[in-house]
């Protein structure tokens, strides 16, 4: 072995270190996203539905909650609740509850129970005649909050959701385990690149350690 060859394999050792600290650390940051939860309490309120009954948000503790802020003159708001419908019949009454709130607080509580009436929403209609959108910081309809059985807020989000986008939401708050795509299927892509690198820098070891004298 040539002078030097034994700094050359220590350097290349130290590198192959910090590949597979790399790695590690990369499993660890996808495991921790996978089991990550919101630790936001949501604030309770208490309003009156379309029937003229007091609610509060405390009422449905130990159930996933869905918020649903929207309006009735609101045409994205009409179909996420057709969504929410779908949404509904893939949980039992025990896991999931779903509470609109129309934000527009002029709006007749009896065109809120028309419109749920005509698109089969049976769950509780209120105007938001408290400012609870304010407490909830809405700024744009439709936004759905996602209150975990606990009463932590594990989602928030503006705009039209599919159902299958909110079901994993859901089942998110009932289990504290986020759906993503195959972690193993993601690290074998992340992996490509550092195998090659260590190859790599095992050939270099290789032809560096062997009794060559240097060009001239």
């Amino acid at each position: 072995m040539r002078k030097g060859d034994g700094d050359y394999e220590m350097h290349s050792e130290g590198a192959s270190r910090g590949i597979i600290v790399f790695m590690l650390t990369g499993l660890l940051a996808l495991t921790a996203a996978q089991f990550s939860h919101a630790q936001e309490l949501a604030p309770d309120f208490a309003l009156v539905d379309v029937d003229g009954h007091q609610f509060w948000l405390s009422d449905f503790s130990g159930k996933t909650v869905v918020l649903d802020f929207m309006a009735v003159w609101c045409g994205p708001c009409v179909t996420q609740i057709d969504n929410l419908v779908e949404l509904e019949s893939k949980f039992s009454e025990e896991e999931l509850a779903i509470i609109s709130i129309g934000v527009d607080s002029y709006e007749d509580p009896e065109d809120l129970k028309a419109l749920a009436l005509d698109l089969g929403a049976e769950w509780t209609f209120a105007v938001d005649t408290l400012g609870i959108s304010d407490l909830y910081d809405v700024t744009a309809i439709p936004k759905l909050v996602v209150v975990d059985p606990q009463g932590y807020i594990v989602y928030e989000g503006d705009g039209l959701k599919s159902t299958s986008f909110m079901e994993k939401k859901v089942k998110f708050a009932l289990t504290g385990v986020e759906e993503t795509p195959d972690m193993w299927g993601i690290v074998l892509v992340l992996s490509i690149p550092v195998l090659a690198a260590v190859a790599t820098a095992s050939t270099v070891v290789v032809l560096l350690s062997r009794d060559v004298a240097p060009p001239t």
